[in-house]
């Protein structure tokens, strides 16, 4: 399913896309070419992004490279809703948006497929919202709420959810990812080297009433990424991570003016070159 602005009109860029309860499934790994479950995105010949809205609800993906991707500008609504995601190369990706995103109560596979060397990134994540200097809007809003995260430990590196920004100063993002329930190793699993939420180069969040079960690296990380600029501006409240496992609950580098409040199941964490932070419960613990 596709909607592109008019590839012999690029001033006509306004669209309105549903997908309302569907099975889309692909070939997976032995597809000839990559295989895209929803697509909303600006034409290849067409400079100016699209504009509108997307609402995909109560359908189900397998077997794809891409699940549902998402490129809108002006604030458009995004809502994915009810879905779930199995073995799809990434199942969610917002990328160079202006949207209003909305991603609540799915359930979806991460790190569940190995496509080798040749495309490194894919199988690995769950939900990737990802900017990059120069091709995006300057500011962005994405609500993730009421999900289910399943690792599948099929790569030694996953991501739940990874927010970033590359390339210049960090963005202003408002970012809420709250209710969701992330699923690590359990059951005597070695503890994959994978993050649950990574915020990189990013601005402004809320971080709330997430439950956070087994064994990961970390399941949180706030940094700078790469370029090691600092972010501000994070709350990390009402969690729970009385079930982790992880070597490190909660890793701030380079975050300042954030909050890690208390009643979260006395988490661990790790917080280095930043200031102005309150870490108001937890263990602090090197980095492994």
């Amino acid at each position: 399913y596709r909607r592109l602005c008019d590839p012999t009109d690029c001033s006509d860029r306004t669209t309105f896309g549903t997908v309302d309860r569907v099975s889309i499934r692909g070939q997976g790994l032995n597809a000839s070419d990559f295989v895209e479950g929803v697509t909303m995105f600006a034409a290849d010949n067409c400079s100016e992004q699209i504009l509108g809205t997307l609402r995909v609800n109560r359908s189900t993906f397998e077997q794809l490279d891409h699940g549902v991707l998402s490129s809108v500008a002006g604030q458009g609504q995004v809502d994915i809703n009810f879905n779930t995601f199995t073995s799809v190369g990434v199942p969610v990706l917002f990328l160079n948006a202006n949207q209003s995103s909305t991603v609540l109560g799915n359930t979806i596979d991460f790190n569940n497929l190995n496509y080798g060397g040749n495309e490194p990134l894919f199988g690995r994540f769950g939900i990737l919202v990802e900017s990059r200097a120069g091709q995006s809007p300057a500011s962005n809003s994405t609500t993730i709420k009421g999900n289910t995260f399943n690792n599948r430990f099929v790569n030694g590196f996953g991501f739940a959810v990874q927010v970033s920004h590359g390339g210049g100063g960090p963005i202003n993002h408002q970012v809420v990812v709250s209710g969701n329930i992330f699923r690590g190793a359990t059951g005597g699993q070695a503890n994959d080297n994978g993050v649950g939420v990574e915020i990189i180069n990013t601005n402004d969040g809320v971080i709330s009433a997430n439950r956070f079960i087994g064994g990961t690296q970390e399941w949180l990380f706030l940094g700078g990424g790469p370029e090691g600029r600092p972010i501000a501006n994070w709350s990390v409240v009402a969690n729970d991570f009385s079930s982790s496992s992880a070597d490190i609950d909660i890793r701030l580098l380079g975050a300042s003016n954030s909050i890690v409040g208390r009643g979260q199941g006395n988490p661990s964490f790790n917080a280095t070159n930043g200031s102005g932070n309150d870490v108001l419960e937890g263990t602090s613990q090197p980095v492994p």
